[in-house]
């Protein structure tokens, strides 16, 4: 099978569209084909006429369907395309008019006729007018004019039944070879549509998401938004027309906390669509050192001698990812374990442990804070969504760490008793290879 796929093959440009493709692989199977069909004749005529030389002529017909090969090796495909149409209809042609109207050969036209009318499309209508064409036009000349009686053999009843027999084969070989091509290549088409449908449905369903999507993202921005504005503008009101010096600080009070609100709530929008955006930036993370600096960040003095916060990381190497996207992930998540600890416990803890192997990064963040019922957890990953209101939070957080994850191709799992704990799992590739393929990449250049 490789062989004729090599044949069929020839010519054929990896540049080249997926029609003209089509069309030149159709021309070298035809060529292949029609050429094939030449050797039984040939045998049939040696074996009839061993003193004449019939038998190199059809073979002859059968080796000039090789420039089809040629023409195509050539790039001339237009000519390729001509040759296996015209041969084999010269080659029927020219014995019937030496075999005589008695061997029924014109019938072959009418094989020929149809194998025309299944190689050629509908928009190629010049190929198949001139080459359905063709054979009928010669069959009329062979069977209506002298030429198909004053050169015709005279042969005997059982010459006549052995070429009538090999008429009928070779006729239903043809009609059935190109039918099987042209029930292929439909099936195909047929394929090909199924599969842009899909393609087409798969976007469509995307594209619906991403547009309930926007549409949360503009609601509940404007809503977040406008919360707290709406807060300060009430505040300033009241401060200007107060004149007790300690009530003015408490409203200041009351300013500075919902300005702080709307630049956190800001700062994470920023997060959001920085995330969305932006590129991916290989380079080699400290996985143990990085997350000790960013709970650093994360909490203030009051709350980090409040909280028992301990990291154990078994590094065999560093991580090799995004470091904006590591950022974001580990950001949230140790935000989110501050968050939502419970205020009245004395023994508040955050643990991070996991490991760093060439493969990937497992980590797990614990917390023994609010937890999370059970019935938020599959949808704590969503845009916006909040699984208790006695916590200040954004809803981005997690959507944040989730999408993050998916742009680096890592996965989250998170399990949860109410009232008790929260563990975050999380497993990050390690792109060692990438850095080091980049790295050659900028030796070579």
């Amino acid at each position: 099978m490789n062989i004729f796929k090599k044949i069929a093959n020839i010519g054929v440009d990896e540049h080249y569209s997926l029609k003209l493709k089509k069309r030149v692989r159709l021309s070298n199977s035809t060529a292949l084909i029609t050429s094939l069909i030449a050797f039984p004749p040939a045998i049939i005529l040696y074996v009839l006429f061993p003193n004449n030389y019939y038998h190199i002529i059809c073979l002859s017909f059968g080796v000039l369907e090789f420039l089809t090969f040629y023409f195509n090796n050539k790039r001339l495909h237009s000519a390729a395309r001509i040759v296996p149409a015209c041969v084999a209809a010269f080659c029927v042609f020219y014995f019937s008019i030496i075999l005589g109207a008695k061997s029924n050969i014109l019938f072959m036209n009418v094989a020929i006729c149809f194998a025309i009318i299944l190689s050629y499309s509908k928009d190629e209508k010049l190929y198949f007018i001139v080459f359905s064409g063709l054979p009928i036009i010669l069959m009329l000349v062979a069977g209506l004019t002298p030429l198909g009686y004053k050169y015709s053999l005279l042969l005997t009843d059982s010459q006549y039944q052995i070429i009538n027999i090999w008429v009928l084969i070779n006729s239903a070989l043809v009609t059935v070879v190109f039918s099987f091509l042209f029930v292929r290549r439909n099936t195909r088409k047929i394929d090909n549509l199924h599969e842009i449908k899909e393609k087409a449905e798969l976007e469509n369903t995307v594209l619906k998401f991403k547009n309930t999507e926007l549409d949360k993202f503009v609601y509940y921005t404007s809503h977040d938004l406008k919360s707290p504005l709406a807060s300060l503008k009430g505040l300033i009101t009241l401060a200007q027309n107060e004149s007790d010096t300690y009530k003015l600080k408490e409203y200041l009070f009351l300013q500075d906390k919902a300005v702080n609100k709307l630049t956190n709530f800001i700062d994470d929008l920023i997060d959001a669509t920085k995330n969305k955006l932006g590129k991916l930036e290989y380079v080699e993370i400290d996985v143990e050192a990085d997350i000790k600096s960013l709970f650093e960040t994360v909490i203030n003095s009051n709350e980090k001698n409040e909280i028992n916060f301990s990291v154990n990381i078994q590094q065999d190497c560093k991580l090799v990812s995004d470091r904006n996207s590591f950022y974001l992930i580990v950001n949230n998540l140790i935000s989110n374990a501050v968050r939502y600890q419970k205020s009245y416990l004395n023994t508040k803890k955050i643990a991070v442990t996991g490991y760093v192997n060439e493969s990937e990064a497992s980590l797990s963040f614990y917390d023994n804070g609010i937890g999370i019922e059970e019935v938020h957890i599959h949808k704590i990953f969503e845009m916006f969504y909040r699984a208790t209101s006695t916590k200040e939070g954004s809803g981005l957080g997690l959507y944040i760490v989730k999408e993050s994850l998916n742009k680096i191709d890592g996965s989250i799992s998170v399990t949860s008793t109410i009232n008790d704990s929260t563990n975050f799992s999380i497993v990050i590739p390690n792109k060692i290879n990438v850095l080091v393929t980049e790295k050659l990449k900028q030796n070579l250049y």
